[in-house]
């Protein structure tokens, strides 16, 4: 029992200031710093063919994707963005080996392509007969709440669908059903809409084909993208002029 007449003071333990200490980043060899020039050097050493549009980017901004396939390269992702997409393929990679591992899967990373357009369906799967064609699709909690709630993103299914009359026209004829399979990266709930290739769907896909086509042939520079989209792209940024002293550069590269 403590005596209440000891007046002694008692030693203060010292752990909050050490933990200030690491929060500080005062560290030699710091992770996290690491990671980051590791995730930056592997997004540079990435290999992308830009001879073609891609598939991945129906529906997104045009410039951007015009820019692209001229070769430019857009403003750098920060760290966060790239951790994300790094996630991003590890769980997909996660699914195409747990697929592969039960025996349903047909393939992955399908390669599609014309004289425009490349892209590599993420997987086809069959089950009991029934074979279809999934696109897998990492996002936040609160987006696949909306989500599974039934809204719909239309770029990802223009996307899917694209695969879906290029791998129908070719060699899987007998592709019976095409589904978004969406992944919450938070919780890890998973969501798998189905989605049919309308009239009005191919009609869309028909024309934002067109429109990048058309803009290629005649080497016109398409309009920024507007709205919350615009917030995002790493091409709208860029100024016209900076745009037009590199399409005149590309030019002469190509006479």
């Amino acid at each position: 029992m403590k005596n209440p007449e000891d007046k002694r003071v008692e030693p203060k333990i010292k752990t909050k200031t050490k933990l200030l200490n690491l929060e500080t980043n005062e560290l030699n060899g710091n992770f996290v710093e690491l990671l980051g020039e590791k995730i930056r050097k592997d997004n540079t050493n990435q290999v992308r063919d830009n001879t073609k549009f891609h598939i991945s980017d129906m529906g997104r901004c045009y410039r951007m994707r015009f820019l692209k396939r001229l070769g430019m390269v857009g403003e750098p992702y920060n760290d966060r963005v790239l951790r994300v997409f790094a996630v991003g393929t590890i769980l997909h990679e996660w699914l195409q080996e747990q697929a592969e591992q039960m025996g349903v899967l047909v393939g992955k990373e399908i390669r599609v392509e014309n004289a425009n357009w490349i892209g590599h369906a993420d997987a086809i799967i069959q089950t009991d007969g029934y074979k279809v064609l999934y696109d897998f699709k990492t996002v936040n909690s609160r987006k696949f709440t909306y989500l599974a709630r039934g809204e719909s993103d239309e770029h990802y299914i223009l996307q899917l669908l694209t695969y879906l009359v290029f791998l129908q026209g070719g060699e899987h004829k007998d592709l019976q059903d095409a589904r978004l399979l969406y992944i919450s990266k938070d919780d890890l709930r998973l969501h798998q809409p189905r989605y049919h290739l309308t009239d009005e769907r191919k009609d869309a896909i028909m024309l934002d084909m067109a429109t990048m086509e058309k803009h290629w042939e005649e080497q016109t520079l398409p309009l920024r993208c507007e709205g919350w989209e615009s917030k995002y792209c790493t091409y709208c940024p860029k100024t016209d002029s900076e745009v037009v002293v590199f399409m005149k550069i590309n030019q002469r590269k190509d006479a």
